[in-house]
Formats: C-alpha cells, sequence, structure tokens
C-alpha cells in the first residue's frame, strides 16, 4: 500500500467509511463507545492520524507491506482498547456489578436465646411461657466490614403494635478485636421479662448502631436495621400459698388434690366487696366421666350456714370440659378464678372459706386434703364494717371468653354476667364493646340497663355487627359506665382488666 493510498485509509476512517473489514471494524467500537460515553477527543484523533501517516512517511522497502498492515491492525487494536476502557470506566457508576448485588456489611450470622432464673429463684409460669422478672439472654454473632468502627448491639421486645416494650444494649465483647480480621464478632444482651407485661406474645429483634451517633447500621440490600429472632410467649405466674411441713402424699386414686390457692382475704374486706379466690385443681381422670365438672367457694358463718357463694367453672389452655377423652386431664393442673361478691347486708364478723368440686348432676366429687372429704377448708375471714359506699360493679363471667380470638362478619353476641351492689336505684348501666386505640378507646357495640335495685347479678347481652363496625384486625375490650339517668354525670366509669379479645376479619 503506497502512502497516498494509506492517507486515503486514513480519511476514510476519520470520516467513518465501512467498505472494508478494518474500517467496518473501526466503525463498530467507535459506536459501542459513543453509546456509553462521548468519542475521544478531535485532537487526540487527528494526533493518532498523524502518528498513522508518519510511520509511512519514508519510501516503503520490500518486505515491508506486512509490517504495515500490522501496524494498521496495533492502531485498530489501540482504538478498542480505548474504548473499552471508556466502558468499564463507566461500569462502576452505572449500572450493577457482574454477579448481582454484594452481600450486605453488616450481617447476623447465628444468635441463641437462653433463660436465667431471677436472683430470688424461678417462677411458675404455665407452659413454656415466661413469668415476670426471667431474664432472656441474647448471644449474637456478627458480620462487619473490615473499616467498620466501635459498634453496639442492641435487642428490642416488641408488642403487636411495634412498640418496644422491654430493651437492651450490649457492647462487642473483648474477643472481638481477635476475630477482626475474620470480620465477625459477638455480643451478649440480657433483656428482663418486667412485671407490668401484659400476659402475650411479644417479638424479638435485634440490630446494630453507631454508638457515636446513635444511627442504626443497615443489615441488608433493602435498608433494614433490624432482623426478628423470634417470639415470646409471656404469662403472670399463679399467685401460690406457702406449704407448710412436709410435701403432700399422692391423693387416694379417685380423689382431687387442690395444687394451688390465692385469695385477697387479709385486704380488709367490707360488706359489698368482692372476695377473688383462684388456683388450680389436680384431678385424676375419669373421677367425673361424661361430666363437667365446677369448682365452688362457700362462705359460711359461725352456724355453719352458707351466707354467700360462688361458682366457676375449670379452664387449661383454652379447654374448659373435662372428659374423659381430654389429654390434659391426665397431667391435672386444672385453673380456676371464683370471684365472691359479698352482701351488702352482711354483718361483720369472722366467716369460714369452704371450697371443692361438683358434677353436672349438683353431686359433690372426692376431694383430699388431709383426708378424704367432699370439700376443703380455706381459712378463716374477718368482715369489717364498710368505710364507704361507693357503687361497685364487679364482672363475674364473659362469652365468648375472655383472650378469644374473633372472626367473620356475622354479628356477635357478648353475654357479659355482672354483679353490683351500693347502686342508689333507679341508676343506667351502660356496658360497650370498645376497640382499643393506644391508651383510649372507641365504642363499637352498646348496650344500656336500669338497676332497679341495690346490689343484684344481672346478665347484659352486647351484639357487635363487625361488618359495619370493624374493617381491619382490631383488639377489643370491656368498658363500664353508672350513672344516675342518661343526663346525669358517671357515678362509675370502669375498664376491667382482663377481659380483652383479639378481631381478625
Amino acid at each position: 500500500m503506497s502512502n497516498e493510498q494509506e492517507r486515503q485509509w486514513a480519511d476514510r476512517l476519520e470520516v467513518g467509511a465501512e467498505d472494508d473489514e478494518l474500517l467496518a471494524l473501526a466503525a463498530r467500537l467507535r459506536r459501542a463507545g459513543q453509546a456509553t460515553r462521548p468519542t475521544p477527543p478531535l485532537a487526540f484523533q487527528q494526533q493518532l492520524r498523524r502518528d498513522l501517516l508518519n510511520q509511512h512517511a519514508a519510501a516503503p522497502e520490500p518486505g515491508a507491506s506486512l509490517w504495515r498492515w500490522a501496524g494498521s491492525l496495533a492502531a485498530v487494536a489501540l482504538l478498542a482498547v480505548v474504548v473499552g476502557l471508556m466502558w468499564f470506566s463507566l461500569s462502576s457508576a452505572g449500572r450493577s456489578t457482574f454477579g448481582g448485588s454484594p452481600p450486605p456489611a453488616y450481617q447476623l450470622l447465628e444468635h441463641t436465646v437462653s433463660m436465667a432464673a431471677p436472683p430470688g429463684g424461678a417462677a411458675n409460669p404455665p407452659g413454656d411461657s415466661l413469668a415476670p422478672d426471667v431474664i432472656l439472654v441474647v448471644d449474637t454473632r456478627w458480620s462487619l466490614p473490615p473499616e467498620a468502627g466501635e459498634v453496639m448491639a442492641f435487642v428490642h421486645l416488641l408488642d403487636a403494635n411495634g412498640q418496644v416494650i422491654a430493651q437492651a444494649d450490649a457492647p462487642l465483647q473483648p474477643t472481638v478485636i481477635e476475630a477482626a480480621a475474620e470480620g465477625q464478632a459477638t455480643a451478649t444482651a440480657s433483656l428482663t421479662v418486667t412485671a407490668d407485661m401484659a400476659a402475650n406474645a411479644y417479638k424479638l429483634v435485634a440490630g446494630l448502631y453507631d454508638p457515636a451517633t446513635g444511627a442504626r447500621l443497615p443489615l441488608g440490600s433493602d435498608g433494614a436495621t433490624t432482623v426478628r429472632l423470634g417470639e415470646v410467649p409471656v404469662a403472670q405466674p399463679i399467685e401460690t400459698t406457702a406449704a407448710e411441713g412436709p410435701a403432700p402424699l399422692p391423693p387416694p386414686e379417685g380423689s382431687a388434690r387442690l395444687e394451688t390457692s390465692s385469695t385477697n382475704a387479709s385486704d380488709g374486706l367490707t360488706p359489698g366487696a368482692t372476695l377473688e379466690f383462684s388456683g388450680s385443681w389436680h384431678i385424676p381422670t375419669g373421677l367425673a366421666a361424661g361430666t363437667d365438672v365446677m369448682a365452688f367457694l362457700h362462705l359460711r358463718n359461725e352456724a355453719g350456714e352458707t351466707v354467700a357463694q360462688a361458682d366457676g367453672a375449670l379452664t387449661m389452655e383454652g379447654v374448659t370440659a373435662l372428659t374423659p377423652t381430654d389429654d390434659a386431664a391426665e397431667a391435672g393442673a386444672w385453673l380456676f378464678h371464683l370471684p365472691l361478691v359479698l352482701p351488702d347486708d352482711l354483718p361483720p364478723g369472722d366467716y369460714l372459706l369452704v371450697t371443692g368440686l361438683v358434677g353436672a348432676n349438683g353431686q359433690h366429687l372426692p376431694v383430699v386434703d388431709l383426708a378424704v372429704s367432699t370439700e376443703i377448708v380455706i381459712g378463716p375471714v374477718t368482715i369489717g364494717r364498710p368505710e364507704h359506699t361507693d357503687p361497685k360493679i364487679t364482672v363475674l363471667a364473659v362469652s365468648p371468653a375472655a383472650g378469644a380470638v374473633l372472626s367473620g362478619t356475622q354479628p356477635i353476641t357478648f353475654n357479659v354476667r355482672l354483679a353490683y351492689n351500693a347502686v342508689s336505684p333507679p341508676a343506667l348501666l351502660e356496658i360497650r364493646i370498645a376497640e382499643t386505640v393506644g391508651e383510649n378507646g372507641r365504642g363499637v357495640a352498646t348496650a344500656q340497663v336500669t338497676l332497679d335495685s341495690t346490689s343484684g347479678e344481672i346478665t347484659v347481652p352486647v351484639v357487635l355487627h363487625p361488618a359495619q363496625e370493624l374493617n381491619a384486625p382490631a383488639k377489643l375490650g370491656l368498658w363500664l359506665q353508672l350513672r344516675a339517668d342518661a343526663a346525669a354525670p358517671p357515678q362509675l366509669v370502669a375498664w376491667p382488666e382482663g377481659y380483652r379479645w383479639r378481631y381478625n376479619p
């Protein structure tokens, strides 16, 4: 190829001609570079053209044609390298790296959750739940980037609304310094289940934060700052009466035993007050085959006469009827709660509390204390003189049972059995089913009844229409109000503890 031909070839290269294989390749490389970034500057292109021409300023020597072709290919290759460098320089700024997104810099590798008893000894929650004052020990192991500075770990216990109920922070352990080369660190946080926590299932989460700024550190490509560790069930313990003397002997076959019991008999009870009695029974299978079992509580005067009484069903993890087919019946531990309302006209003095079990036919079942009998004496109770006459409303029973999960759009009827005393008749009693919103409530079902006596018991149905009042999951509770009439200010407003339901559409 002569110098004139090479100049013509270089001119065609500059204007983007594609009439031979090398020019077509150069044009494709130029277009690839233009798709990502502007072409090399004109001065660079002109200098490249002069370099190509200067290589052939001298007359060609024999056999130099092959070298000229090699030089042309080298120029094209140089152009390809320049365009390629431009392309890859943009990949890190505007496009994802090969193989997808890198793993998060901070990542939870493993965790363990264990339980430590409080200093005073373990409480006695039912089942596998945790009791107040029990300490949760959460061990975590994390993956950290090499440039990570000081990092703190946190553990939170959240309720159903995502509110923090309990929390604990933990520094990275000294072993982190040794593991830094491997990019791993460990932390141990101790979180106490406090006594004021309601019985519920709480969510346990963990994360990391910068102690200098308080900012949480991302744990994933989606920007999440917490990772869920699991659920923690919490239950209030059953208050038990301390036993004196040696451990009780196994009950004779076919008799029940009162395992635990507690009362508020030492709270200075007066006429009109409510005596609370709760605990658990051990009932062997087959004691009352085919029948329901009820617990009773009697208050007797010095003449042995029953002056007040309360009856209630036994429960075990939501089971209310004791039958021979219940696996739970084999283990016993049937729970009860008996609120006994003392009559307003009850004379002050000393009385005796007696309890036992009764079948569906009214027959008292055999129970054992020091010997087999049909009842057990709980102990003496002193009733004092009333100090005030404020009205009082006591919830005796509700249906559906407290804690039940309700669903559907059909009307739901709540039957509420109440005891009242020290009321000035006539009085207007309003019973509401309310949706709890934070610390407030919104009434979704209401019933009113007029009380024509000073004391007594009454069952009031309250009908809720979910299709009209509820359009999302909700927490429901019981709300009571007493007033002289519809226009009078309230004499009593109560939000009884323990009477809650959950609604899911």
